[in-house]
Protein backbone atom coordinates (compact mmCIF):
# COMPACT_ATOMS: atom_id res chain seq x y z
CA UNK A 1 0.00 0.00 0.00
CA UNK A 2 1.02 3.73 -0.43
CA UNK A 3 1.01 6.50 2.01
CA UNK A 4 -2.07 7.87 0.97
CA UNK A 5 -4.02 4.72 1.32
CA UNK A 6 -2.66 3.54 4.69
CA UNK A 7 -3.38 6.88 6.30
CA UNK A 8 -6.75 6.62 4.71
CA UNK A 9 -6.88 3.13 6.74
CA UNK A 10 -6.02 5.05 9.80
CA UNK A 11 -8.38 7.40 9.70
CA UNK A 12 -11.58 4.82 8.81
CA UNK A 13 -10.48 2.77 11.63
CA UNK A 14 -9.75 5.12 14.48
CA UNK A 15 -13.01 6.39 14.76
CA UNK A 16 -12.83 8.04 18.22
CA UNK A 17 -10.34 10.60 16.78
CA UNK A 18 -13.51 12.50 15.33
CA UNK A 19 -16.60 10.52 17.01
CA UNK A 20 -17.15 10.43 20.43
CA UNK A 21 -20.01 8.23 20.36
CA UNK A 22 -17.80 5.76 17.92
CA UNK A 23 -18.53 2.74 20.27
CA UNK A 24 -22.14 2.53 19.24
CA UNK A 25 -20.89 1.65 15.56
CA UNK A 26 -17.99 -0.07 16.14
CA UNK A 27 -17.74 -3.67 14.17
CA UNK A 28 -16.21 -5.29 17.03
CA UNK A 29 -18.11 -3.15 20.26
CA UNK A 30 -21.20 -3.12 18.54
CA UNK A 31 -22.67 -6.99 18.65
CA UNK A 32 -21.92 -6.66 22.65
CA UNK A 33 -24.46 -4.48 23.57
CA UNK A 34 -27.48 -7.11 22.60
CA UNK A 35 -25.25 -10.15 23.62
CA UNK A 36 -26.47 -12.64 26.47
CA UNK A 37 -23.09 -12.66 28.47
CA UNK A 38 -20.59 -10.32 30.64
CA UNK A 39 -17.60 -11.98 29.57
CA UNK A 40 -14.75 -9.87 30.66
CA UNK A 41 -11.23 -11.39 30.45
CA UNK A 42 -9.66 -8.02 30.55
CA UNK A 43 -5.86 -9.26 29.17
CA UNK A 44 -4.99 -5.25 28.85
CA UNK A 45 -6.65 -4.08 32.22
CA UNK A 46 -3.37 -3.13 33.22
CA UNK A 47 -1.55 -1.60 30.34
CA UNK A 48 0.45 1.66 30.94
CA UNK A 49 2.72 4.38 29.43
CA UNK A 50 6.08 2.91 28.23
CA UNK A 51 4.98 -0.68 28.09
CA UNK A 52 5.53 -2.92 25.49
CA UNK A 53 2.82 -6.01 25.68
CA UNK A 54 2.23 -9.17 23.54
CA UNK A 55 -1.44 -10.31 23.30
CA UNK A 56 -1.31 -14.02 21.51
CA UNK A 57 -4.21 -16.58 21.02
CA UNK A 58 -6.44 -18.50 18.32
CA UNK A 59 -8.18 -16.72 15.81
CA UNK A 60 -12.23 -15.90 17.23
CA UNK A 61 -11.17 -15.68 20.63
CA UNK A 62 -11.31 -12.34 21.08
CA UNK A 63 -8.53 -10.68 20.69
CA UNK A 64 -9.81 -7.16 18.77
CA UNK A 65 -12.94 -7.13 20.79
CA UNK A 66 -9.99 -6.95 24.17
CA UNK A 67 -8.70 -3.80 22.41
CA UNK A 68 -11.27 -2.09 21.43
CA UNK A 69 -12.64 -2.61 25.31
CA UNK A 70 -8.92 -1.28 26.11
CA UNK A 71 -9.15 2.08 23.90
CA UNK A 72 -12.70 2.86 25.21
CA UNK A 73 -11.73 2.57 28.94
CA UNK A 74 -8.58 4.59 28.55
CA UNK A 75 -10.68 7.09 26.59
CA UNK A 76 -12.97 7.34 29.83
CA UNK A 77 -9.83 7.40 31.97
CA UNK A 78 -9.42 10.74 30.18
CA UNK A 79 -6.77 9.68 27.58
CA UNK A 80 -6.89 12.42 25.18
CA UNK A 81 -8.14 10.45 21.80
CA UNK A 82 -5.72 11.53 19.23
CA UNK A 83 -3.10 9.27 21.68
CA UNK A 84 -4.55 6.16 20.72
CA UNK A 85 -4.11 4.93 17.39
CA UNK A 86 -5.38 1.39 16.15
CA UNK A 87 -4.69 -0.31 13.26
CA UNK A 88 -4.86 -4.53 11.72
CA UNK A 89 -1.89 -5.77 9.69
CA UNK A 90 -4.06 -8.32 7.98
CA UNK A 91 -3.33 -7.61 3.99
CA UNK A 92 0.02 -5.61 4.93
CA UNK A 93 3.63 -6.00 4.79
CA UNK A 94 6.33 -5.24 7.56
CA UNK A 95 7.48 -2.23 5.84
CA UNK A 96 3.54 -0.54 5.94
CA UNK A 97 3.71 -1.30 9.77
CA UNK A 98 6.68 1.27 10.19
CA UNK A 99 4.51 3.62 7.67
CA UNK A 100 1.85 3.27 9.73
CA UNK A 101 3.63 4.09 12.96
CA UNK A 102 5.30 7.53 11.79
CA UNK A 103 2.04 8.42 9.80
CA UNK A 104 0.29 7.85 12.41
CA UNK A 105 2.62 9.84 14.60
CA UNK A 106 2.98 13.18 12.08
CA UNK A 107 -1.01 13.51 11.76
CA UNK A 108 -1.42 15.02 15.23
CA UNK A 109 2.36 16.51 15.95
CA UNK A 110 0.39 18.36 18.97
CA UNK A 111 0.40 15.45 21.10
CA UNK A 112 3.05 15.86 23.56
CA UNK A 113 2.33 13.17 25.75
CA UNK A 114 3.27 9.17 25.09
CA UNK A 115 1.01 7.55 22.79
CA UNK A 116 -0.89 3.84 22.58
CA UNK A 117 -0.61 1.39 19.74
CA UNK A 118 -2.79 -1.20 19.10
CA UNK A 119 -0.85 -3.50 16.26
CA UNK A 120 -3.44 -5.90 15.82
CA UNK A 121 -2.20 -9.67 14.47
CA UNK A 122 1.30 -8.30 13.60
CA UNK A 123 2.95 -11.71 14.33
CA UNK A 124 1.94 -13.19 10.76
CA UNK A 125 4.53 -10.89 9.22
CA UNK A 126 7.71 -12.17 8.46
CA UNK A 127 10.20 -9.90 10.18
CA UNK A 128 7.35 -7.59 12.35
CA UNK A 129 10.47 -7.89 15.79
CA UNK A 130 13.11 -6.43 13.88
CA UNK A 131 10.52 -3.07 12.92
CA UNK A 132 9.26 -3.09 16.04
CA UNK A 133 12.85 -3.32 17.64
CA UNK A 134 14.58 -0.76 15.42
CA UNK A 135 11.19 1.94 16.09
CA UNK A 136 11.72 1.37 20.10
CA UNK A 137 15.78 2.02 19.06
CA UNK A 138 15.55 4.73 17.06
CA UNK A 139 12.22 6.63 17.63
CA UNK A 140 9.75 8.03 20.29
CA UNK A 141 8.02 4.95 20.46
CA UNK A 142 10.33 4.25 22.86
CA UNK A 143 8.31 6.15 25.16
CA UNK A 144 4.54 4.96 24.12
CA UNK A 145 2.84 2.23 24.97
CA UNK A 146 2.79 -0.46 22.26
CA UNK A 147 0.12 -3.73 22.23
CA UNK A 148 0.77 -6.42 19.72
CA UNK A 149 -1.35 -8.78 19.35
CA UNK A 150 -0.90 -12.25 16.67
CA UNK A 151 -3.04 -15.30 16.22
CA UNK A 152 0.55 -17.39 15.31
CA UNK A 153 3.36 -18.74 17.65
CA UNK A 154 5.89 -19.03 14.33
CA UNK A 155 8.36 -16.74 15.20
CA UNK A 156 6.77 -15.81 18.62
CA UNK A 157 10.22 -17.02 20.39
CA UNK A 158 12.58 -15.21 18.47
CA UNK A 159 10.68 -11.86 18.03
CA UNK A 160 10.54 -12.17 22.14
CA UNK A 161 14.22 -12.50 22.16
CA UNK A 162 14.35 -9.82 19.86
CA UNK A 163 12.36 -7.64 21.59
CA UNK A 164 13.91 -8.29 25.17
CA UNK A 165 15.35 -5.17 27.17
CA UNK A 166 12.61 -2.89 25.26
CA UNK A 167 10.00 -3.77 27.35
CA UNK A 168 9.76 -0.41 29.23
CA UNK A 169 9.76 0.37 33.06
CA UNK A 170 6.28 -1.24 33.26
CA UNK A 171 6.28 -4.04 35.90
CA UNK A 172 2.92 -6.11 34.63
CA UNK A 173 3.73 -9.03 32.67
CA UNK A 174 3.93 -8.45 28.78
CA UNK A 175 3.22 -11.43 27.25
CA UNK A 176 -0.77 -12.38 27.28
CA UNK A 177 -2.20 -15.30 26.23
CA UNK A 178 -6.07 -15.23 25.34
CA UNK A 179 -7.74 -18.73 25.18
CA UNK A 180 -11.57 -19.54 24.85
CA UNK A 181 -13.10 -19.24 28.09
CA UNK A 182 -12.12 -21.05 31.10
CA UNK A 183 -14.31 -23.39 32.57
CA UNK A 184 -14.86 -21.12 35.46
CA UNK A 185 -15.74 -18.36 32.91
CA UNK A 186 -18.03 -20.25 31.52
CA UNK A 187 -20.33 -21.17 34.18
CA UNK A 188 -20.16 -17.78 34.95
CA UNK A 189 -21.20 -16.13 31.87
CA UNK A 190 -24.38 -19.13 31.61
CA UNK A 191 -25.43 -18.80 35.27
CA UNK A 192 -24.08 -21.76 36.69
CA UNK A 193 -22.86 -21.25 40.36
CA UNK A 194 -20.09 -21.88 41.79
CA UNK A 195 -17.26 -22.19 44.22
CA UNK A 196 -16.97 -18.32 45.81
CA UNK A 197 -15.13 -16.43 42.04
CA UNK A 198 -13.42 -14.47 45.01
CA UNK A 199 -11.22 -16.94 46.39
CA UNK A 200 -8.01 -17.29 44.09
CA UNK A 201 -7.73 -20.54 42.03
CA UNK A 202 -6.25 -23.27 43.83
CA UNK A 203 -2.51 -24.48 42.11
CA UNK A 204 -1.81 -27.84 40.98
CA UNK A 205 0.95 -28.35 43.38
CA UNK A 206 -1.57 -27.33 46.22
CA UNK A 207 -4.47 -29.40 45.72
CA UNK A 208 -3.42 -31.64 48.38
CA UNK A 209 -3.25 -29.15 51.24
CA UNK A 210 -6.33 -27.26 49.35
CA UNK A 211 -8.92 -30.76 50.82
CA UNK A 212 -10.79 -28.17 53.30
CA UNK A 213 -11.72 -26.06 50.09
CA UNK A 214 -12.54 -29.03 47.80
CA UNK A 215 -14.93 -30.24 50.55
CA UNK A 216 -16.37 -26.83 51.26
CA UNK A 217 -16.78 -26.91 47.33
CA UNK A 218 -18.69 -30.06 47.24
CA UNK A 219 -22.17 -28.96 47.57
CA UNK A 220 -21.84 -27.37 44.09
CA UNK A 221 -21.13 -30.36 42.33
CA UNK A 222 -24.35 -31.20 41.00
CA UNK A 223 -24.38 -27.76 39.48
CA UNK A 224 -21.14 -27.98 37.91
CA UNK A 225 -21.74 -31.80 36.74
CA UNK A 226 -24.02 -30.84 34.46
CA UNK A 227 -22.12 -27.37 33.22
CA UNK A 228 -18.89 -29.49 32.35
CA UNK A 229 -20.58 -31.91 30.34
CA UNK A 230 -21.78 -28.83 28.55
CA UNK A 231 -18.65 -27.17 28.31
CA UNK A 232 -17.11 -30.62 26.99
CA UNK A 233 -19.84 -30.16 23.95
CA UNK A 234 -20.09 -26.28 23.64
CA UNK A 235 -16.38 -24.98 24.47
CA UNK A 236 -15.36 -21.30 25.52
CA UNK A 237 -15.14 -19.85 22.67
CA UNK A 238 -17.40 -16.53 23.08
CA UNK A 239 -19.69 -16.60 19.91
CA UNK A 240 -20.07 -20.51 20.42
CA UNK A 241 -21.04 -19.78 24.31
CA UNK A 242 -23.78 -16.93 22.33
CA UNK A 243 -25.00 -19.30 20.58
CA UNK A 244 -25.70 -22.11 23.74
CA UNK A 245 -27.20 -19.64 26.13
CA UNK A 246 -29.37 -18.49 23.16
CA UNK A 247 -30.37 -21.35 21.14
CA UNK A 248 -28.87 -24.45 23.63
CA UNK A 249 -26.60 -25.51 20.99
CA UNK A 250 -23.83 -24.10 18.81
CA UNK A 251 -24.80 -22.98 15.26
CA UNK A 252 -23.73 -23.65 12.08
CA UNK A 253 -22.31 -20.37 10.97
CA UNK A 254 -20.10 -20.24 13.80
CA UNK A 255 -18.96 -23.85 13.01
CA UNK A 256 -18.49 -22.92 9.37
CA UNK A 257 -16.38 -20.13 10.57
CA UNK A 258 -14.42 -21.84 12.75
CA UNK A 259 -13.34 -24.71 9.83
CA UNK A 260 -12.81 -21.62 7.55
CA UNK A 261 -10.03 -20.71 10.70
CA UNK A 262 -8.67 -23.98 10.52
CA UNK A 263 -8.22 -24.58 6.65
CA UNK A 264 -7.46 -21.17 6.12
CA UNK A 265 -4.79 -20.04 8.95
CA UNK A 266 -3.31 -23.27 10.40
CA UNK A 267 -2.38 -24.62 6.93
CA UNK A 268 -1.61 -21.04 5.15
CA UNK A 269 2.00 -23.01 4.79
CA UNK A 270 1.39 -26.12 3.32
CA UNK A 271 -0.72 -26.86 0.25
CA UNK A 272 -3.70 -29.29 1.74
CA UNK A 273 -7.08 -29.68 0.45
CA UNK A 274 -10.72 -29.43 3.10
CA UNK A 275 -10.83 -33.76 2.56
CA UNK A 276 -7.06 -33.86 3.60
CA UNK A 277 -7.54 -31.63 6.42
CA UNK A 278 -10.87 -32.82 7.55
CA UNK A 279 -8.77 -36.63 7.90
CA UNK A 280 -6.17 -35.14 9.59
CA UNK A 281 -8.60 -33.80 12.55
CA UNK A 282 -10.58 -37.40 12.43
CA UNK A 283 -7.48 -39.01 13.03
CA UNK A 284 -6.25 -37.01 15.71
CA UNK A 285 -10.08 -36.95 17.46
CA UNK A 286 -9.98 -40.73 17.57
CA UNK A 287 -6.35 -41.04 18.91
CA UNK A 288 -7.04 -37.83 21.44
CA UNK A 289 -5.59 -39.84 24.31
CA UNK A 290 -2.33 -41.72 23.03
CA UNK A 291 0.81 -40.58 21.44
CA UNK A 292 0.82 -39.70 18.16
CA UNK A 293 2.32 -42.50 15.65
CA UNK A 294 3.60 -39.82 13.02
CA UNK A 295 4.71 -42.41 10.53
CA UNK A 296 0.86 -44.44 10.80
CA UNK A 297 -0.55 -40.49 10.66
CA UNK A 298 0.68 -39.77 7.43
CA UNK A 299 -0.08 -43.26 6.33
CA UNK A 300 -3.82 -42.84 7.36
CA UNK A 301 -4.59 -39.47 6.17
CA UNK A 302 -2.31 -39.38 2.60
CA UNK A 303 0.77 -37.37 3.55
CA UNK A 304 4.14 -37.86 2.03
CA UNK A 305 5.34 -38.91 5.46
CA UNK A 306 6.21 -38.68 9.21
CA UNK A 307 7.82 -35.20 8.71
CA UNK A 308 5.22 -33.66 7.09
CA UNK A 309 2.47 -35.71 9.23
CA UNK A 310 4.73 -33.87 11.85
CA UNK A 311 4.49 -30.15 10.20
CA UNK A 312 0.66 -30.15 10.17
CA UNK A 313 0.78 -30.97 13.98
CA UNK A 314 3.03 -27.94 13.75
CA UNK A 315 0.38 -25.59 11.99
CA UNK A 316 -1.95 -26.30 14.60
CA UNK A 317 0.05 -25.67 17.67
CA UNK A 318 1.75 -22.37 15.94
CA UNK A 319 -1.98 -21.22 15.34
CA UNK A 320 -2.82 -22.20 18.90
CA UNK A 321 -5.56 -24.61 18.05
CA UNK A 322 -3.91 -27.46 19.75
CA UNK A 323 -0.58 -28.10 22.06
CA UNK A 324 1.63 -31.36 22.56
CA UNK A 325 2.02 -33.29 25.47
CA UNK A 326 5.91 -34.88 25.88
CA UNK A 327 7.02 -37.40 27.48
CA UNK A 328 8.62 -37.09 30.63
CA UNK A 329 12.06 -38.87 31.19
CA UNK A 330 13.83 -38.10 34.56
CA UNK A 331 11.99 -35.28 34.90
CA UNK A 332 12.73 -33.41 31.56
CA UNK A 333 11.07 -33.79 28.31
CA UNK A 334 11.67 -36.35 26.13
CA UNK A 335 12.34 -35.09 22.32
CA UNK A 336 12.61 -38.49 20.76
CA UNK A 337 9.26 -40.10 22.19
CA UNK A 338 6.29 -39.91 20.79
CA UNK A 339 4.12 -37.13 22.26
CA UNK A 340 0.38 -36.83 22.73
CA UNK A 341 -1.99 -33.85 21.03
CA UNK A 342 -4.64 -32.32 22.21
CA UNK A 343 -6.87 -29.76 20.71
CA UNK A 344 -7.03 -26.22 22.74
CA UNK A 345 -10.70 -26.22 22.90
CA UNK A 346 -13.96 -29.09 22.65
CA UNK A 347 -15.21 -27.77 19.57
CA UNK A 348 -11.83 -27.41 17.58
CA UNK A 349 -11.67 -31.41 18.90
CA UNK A 350 -15.35 -31.91 17.32
CA UNK A 351 -15.24 -29.87 14.33
CA UNK A 352 -14.30 -33.29 12.11
CA UNK A 353 -17.37 -34.73 13.33
CA UNK A 354 -19.56 -31.34 12.92
CA UNK A 355 -18.26 -30.82 9.52
CA UNK A 356 -19.30 -34.23 8.15
CA UNK A 357 -20.77 -36.66 10.37
CA UNK A 358 -18.83 -39.85 8.80
CA UNK A 359 -16.46 -39.01 11.60
CA UNK A 360 -17.35 -40.01 14.97
CA UNK A 361 -18.07 -37.84 17.55
CA UNK A 362 -15.12 -37.59 20.66
CA UNK A 363 -15.49 -39.52 23.29
CA UNK A 364 -16.50 -37.77 26.47
CA UNK A 365 -13.83 -39.46 28.96
CA UNK A 366 -11.34 -37.85 26.19
CA UNK A 367 -12.48 -34.78 25.94
CA UNK A 368 -12.39 -34.64 29.71
CA UNK A 369 -8.64 -35.49 30.07
CA UNK A 370 -7.96 -32.76 26.88
CA UNK A 371 -9.72 -30.04 28.77
CA UNK A 372 -7.41 -30.97 32.29
CA UNK A 373 -4.52 -30.84 30.50
CA UNK A 374 -5.16 -27.29 29.27
CA UNK A 375 -6.35 -26.47 32.64
CA UNK A 376 -2.93 -27.94 34.08
CA UNK A 377 -1.27 -25.77 31.42
CA UNK A 378 -3.01 -22.61 31.51
CA UNK A 379 -2.78 -22.49 35.49
CA UNK A 380 1.51 -22.55 34.95
CA UNK A 381 0.54 -19.79 32.36
CA UNK A 382 -1.04 -17.95 35.14
CA UNK A 383 1.98 -18.32 37.63
CA UNK A 384 4.56 -17.82 34.50
CA UNK A 385 3.58 -16.37 31.50
CA UNK A 386 5.23 -17.40 28.27
CA UNK A 387 4.65 -20.87 29.71
CA UNK A 388 2.16 -21.96 27.65
CA UNK A 389 4.11 -21.33 24.32
CA UNK A 390 6.95 -23.12 25.52
CA UNK A 391 4.50 -25.94 26.74
CA UNK A 392 7.08 -28.52 28.03
CA UNK A 393 5.54 -28.25 31.79
CA UNK A 394 2.81 -31.00 31.91
CA UNK A 395 4.51 -34.33 30.57
CA UNK A 396 3.15 -38.12 30.11
CA UNK A 397 5.24 -40.67 32.17
CA UNK A 398 5.39 -44.14 31.30
CA UNK A 399 6.48 -47.18 33.17
CA UNK A 400 9.20 -48.68 30.42
CA UNK A 401 8.84 -52.13 32.03
CA UNK A 402 4.65 -52.49 32.41
CA UNK A 403 3.89 -50.06 29.78
CA UNK A 404 1.55 -48.40 32.12
CA UNK A 405 1.16 -44.60 32.12
CA UNK A 406 0.40 -41.29 34.21
CA UNK A 407 -1.39 -38.87 32.44
CA UNK A 408 -0.15 -35.67 33.48
CA UNK A 409 3.60 -35.33 35.43
CA UNK A 410 5.88 -31.72 35.67
CA UNK A 411 7.86 -30.77 39.15
CA UNK A 412 5.72 -27.88 39.10
CA UNK A 413 2.69 -29.50 39.33
CA UNK A 414 3.83 -31.43 42.56
CA UNK A 415 2.44 -34.83 42.74
CA UNK A 416 0.95 -36.74 39.46
CA UNK A 417 -2.49 -36.36 38.04
CA UNK A 418 -4.66 -38.90 36.08
CA UNK A 419 -7.81 -38.28 33.89
CA UNK A 420 -10.62 -41.28 34.92
CA UNK A 421 -13.42 -40.61 33.86
CA UNK A 422 -15.62 -42.87 36.14
CA UNK A 423 -18.74 -42.80 38.70
CA UNK A 424 -17.65 -45.71 40.12
CA UNK A 425 -14.44 -47.56 41.66
CA UNK A 426 -11.25 -45.28 40.62
CA UNK A 427 -8.78 -46.61 42.88
CA UNK A 428 -7.81 -49.77 40.43
CA UNK A 429 -6.95 -47.07 37.64
CA UNK A 430 -5.10 -45.07 40.60
CA UNK A 431 -2.54 -48.25 40.69
CA UNK A 432 0.21 -46.12 38.65
CA UNK A 433 0.04 -43.51 40.86
CA UNK A 434 0.64 -45.31 43.88
CA UNK A 435 3.61 -47.08 42.24
CA UNK A 436 5.69 -44.64 41.50
CA UNK A 437 5.24 -43.59 45.39
CA UNK A 438 4.41 -40.00 44.84
CA UNK A 439 0.46 -40.52 45.27
CA UNK A 440 -1.70 -38.01 43.02
CA UNK A 441 -4.86 -36.98 41.64
CA UNK A 442 -7.54 -38.79 40.48
CA UNK A 443 -9.89 -36.55 38.16
CA UNK A 444 -12.97 -38.70 37.91
CA UNK A 445 -16.16 -37.87 36.86
CA UNK A 446 -18.41 -37.96 40.23
CA UNK A 447 -16.45 -39.69 42.85
CA UNK A 448 -15.16 -37.51 45.55
CA UNK A 449 -12.56 -39.26 47.89
CA UNK A 450 -9.89 -37.57 50.37
CA UNK A 451 -7.12 -39.79 51.39
CA UNK A 452 -3.88 -39.08 52.79
CA UNK A 453 -2.13 -39.99 49.37
CA UNK A 454 -4.08 -40.32 46.92
CA UNK A 455 -7.20 -37.60 45.95
CA UNK A 456 -10.21 -38.31 43.85
CA UNK A 457 -12.29 -35.31 42.30
CA UNK A 458 -14.72 -34.51 40.05
CA UNK A 459 -12.81 -33.12 36.94
CA UNK A 460 -15.44 -30.30 36.64
CA UNK A 461 -14.99 -29.13 40.20
CA UNK A 462 -11.67 -29.33 40.03
CA UNK A 463 -11.33 -27.24 37.01
CA UNK A 464 -13.32 -25.02 38.30
CA UNK A 465 -11.13 -24.83 41.85
CA UNK A 466 -7.89 -24.74 39.47
CA UNK A 467 -9.23 -21.61 37.90
CA UNK A 468 -9.27 -22.75 34.57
Amino acid sequence: MNEGQLTRRLIDKNTWWADPAWEQDDPDLRPLRSSPLDYRPDPLRDIGPDGLYLLTGPRRVGKSVEIKRAIASLLRSGIEPHRLVYFSCDSLRASDVRTLLRRGRTMFTSVDQPRYWFIDEVTALPGWHAVIKDERDTTALRDDCVVLTGSSSTGLQEGIADLAGRHGTETASQERLLLPMTFRSFCDATGVPGPDAAEPPIRPRDVFSSTQAIEDSQLHWPALADAWENYLRIGGYPRAVIDYVSTGDVQRRFVQDLWDVVRGEAFKTMRSTPPEVLALFGRLTANLTTPVNLSRLARDVGLANNRAADGRITDLVSAFLGFRCYQDHEGRPNMSAQRKFYFVDPLVARLAHLMEEAYPEPDASALSEQQLALALNRALERERPGAFIELTEVRHWVNRTTRTEIDFVGSRLGRGFESKYVDGSWRGESRTLAARGKGGVVATRSVLALDEDMVAVPTGLLVHLLGA
